[in-house]
């Protein structure tokens, strides 16, 4: 296992070892070290394929760098990013709302079922759990992306590559969705860096994860076909969704790319701003082809369940039309 004293001289491939501040790298090189711990317990007990194929390698929290070598001026963005039969799209927010519903959207459009009745409240009841392989049943969803990606230049469009160990990176995300749908109930709102909370969630990722057959592949950058800006407005007497397409033009573009990731002041998406703009303008300049632009405003109820159903419903209606 490669060990956390290590972890904080992470190699990056040279086109973005400039993109992140010392103080990023240090929080990933822990978050990294996480995951090699996790990826060796799964492998102990389960031979994944998917798994046996990043065991190697050290850092988990970028692409492979021949996948990256092949997009120009790359930066990293906070998104979710799915193919949907040949189409190929991102889920992402601008303003610095948590739990926004990108997870509970994406998992609606993949057609998985999360269980959360059924999952224990407690972290002794949760340890003794039977592990739970979530699968999909839209086989012509996958998912790319589940938090963080990396998009550039392809041959004049925009283009997107999911990090090394997005499969683990999946996990965790689900675990930190499922902590939020309960969490109001069962832990007292408490955030998730607190101890109970983690240790809640590290039992959690062990014991419920995705099927590793409803993943896309990371050899490869994918060209992206559309954009969802996910926005959450005040509440009102009914739950909706109210979908919009704005301009898909370089302007709106520039202020998509700029905008995000800058708009989360966690320290895991702590970059180099100037960096991050200087590649983003460079894109905006080179771009011939820009993919099609879609607001989508989630507007909840004092009662009931957050909207997801209904704006996964409406994005996949959007991407049946030819």
């Amino acid at each position: 296992m490669i060990m956390y004293d290590k972890m904080l001289q992470l190699q990056y491939p040279l086109n973005i070892e400039n993109l992140y501040t010392s103080e990023c790298i240090s929080y990933r090189s822990n978050f990294n070290d996480r995951m090699h711990r996790y990826l060796e317990d799964r492998l102990s007990y389960n031979k994944e394929p998917i798994l046996e194929e990043i065991i190697e390698e050290q850092n988990l929290t970028v692409p492979f760098s021949n996948v990256l070598d092949q997009l120009e001026s790359p930066i990293e963005i906070n998104a979710v990013a799915a193919e949907k039969e040949q189409k190929v799209f991102l889920l992402m927010q601008l303003k610095n709302h948590n739990g926004m519903g990108k997870t509970g959207i994406i998992l609606q459009m993949l057609g998985i079922d999360v269980p959360y009745e059924k999952i224990p409240n407690s972290i002794s009841n949760l340890e003794n759990a039977y592990k739970v392989m979530l699968s999909s049943k839209h086989e012509d969803t996958k998912l790319l992306c589940s938090d963080m990606i990396y998009c550039g230049l392809q041959n004049g469009k925009l283009a997107i590559a999911a990090p090394i160990g997005e499969y683990l990176i999946a996990q965790w995300d689900l675990a930190r969705h499922i902590f939020r749908v309960k969490s109001p109930t069962h832990f007292g709102g408490k955030n998730r860096m607190h101890p109970i909370a983690r240790e809640y969630l590290e039992v959690l990722g062990k014991n419920y994860f995705m099927d590793s057959i409803l993943f896309g592949s990371f050899t490869c950058p994918y060209p992206l076909d559309y954009i969802f800006i996910i926005n959450r407005k005040e509440m009102s007497y009914e739950s909706d969704v109210i979908v919009k397409r704005i301009s898909s033009n370089k302007k709106q573009l520039a202020n998509i790319l700029n905008k995000n990731p800058a708009y989360n002041k966690a320290q895991f998406w702590r970059i180099n701003y100037e960096e991050h703009l200087y590649r983003s303008l460079n894109i905006i300049e080179k771009i011939n082809t820009i993919p099609k632009i879609y607001t989508i405003d989630l507007i909840p109820a004092p009662v009931g369940d957050y909207p997801v159903k209904k704006a996964a419903g409406t994005i996949l209606n959007i991407l049946e039309k030819p």
